[in-house]
């Protein structure tokens, strides 16, 4: 192994330590209660050397932001080669994205602090920016491709655009979420109080009302 390969093999496990380190800390104690000093001394790391890989929490945020996606495209991969019925894609759809700071809720807050703090001029300006961006592209592609499956079996309507279906699912799904965020102001309104134990019976009734929607009878 020459000693180029070498050291990019390193710098990719260095990073990987770096991450896992802020994984297992925002796990713990919460994103917003961390620092780069704690991130550094749980990887055993110089805060010096951790700048090297990661100029900001926001960066570095943004590096778990990005594992994040490529966790959702993974499983939109396999929902999609599933030979499933396109009804069946769209039910495991709307099932992984609701459920999803359930499943993996420390890539849940990264998200949410990629959606408060990242501009769109950082597109052009931050490489790990542009990187996310794209993975969001390849996230709503694969539900295009799944929503055009369902269309041709016969599951959906064709009358609908499956680019708005598209928009509308996941902004469907982020509506959910933001209504049941621990920390949103919303779950806090006496009118969705009623509702905190009940969250997976609101997410099937609204994707039953989808469904009902657009499923050819």
């Amino acid at each position: 192994m020459g000693t180029e390969e070498r050291r990019k093999r390193e710098k990719k496990q260095r990073k990987k330590t770096i991450i896992c380190a802020a994984e297992e800390l925002i796990l713990e104690h919460g994103l917003d209660a961390i620092t780069m000093n704690d991130i550094a001394e749980r990887s055993e790391l110089s805060k010096g050397t951790l700048y090297l890989y990661y100029p900001s929490k926001d960066d570095l945020v943004y590096a778990i932001n990005s594992k994040g996606f490529s966790i959702i495209n993974e499983e939109l991969s396999k929902i999609f080669s599933s030979n499933e019925s396109g009804k069946k894609m769209i039910e495991r759809l709307w099932k992984l994205g609701v459920r999803f700071p359930e499943n993996y809720p420390i890539h849940m807050e990264a998200f949410r602090h990629y959606e408060l703090h990242t501009k769109a001029r950082d597109i052009h300006t931050k490489p790990i920016v542009k990187e996310c961006e794209e993975k969001r592209q390849l996230l709503l592609t694969h539900t295009y491709r799944i929503l055009q499956v369902a269309m041709q079996d016969g599951s959906v309507k064709g009358s609908y655009s499956p680019r708005l279906l598209t928009l509308m699912l996941w902004s469907g799904i982020r509506g959910m979420l933001e209504i049941f965020d621990a920390e949103s102001a919303a779950r806090n309104t006496p009118f969705f109080q009623d509702f905190n134990e009940q969250e997976h019976e609101i997410y099937n009734t609204f994707m039953d009302i989808v469904m009902h929607g657009i499923i050819q009878k």
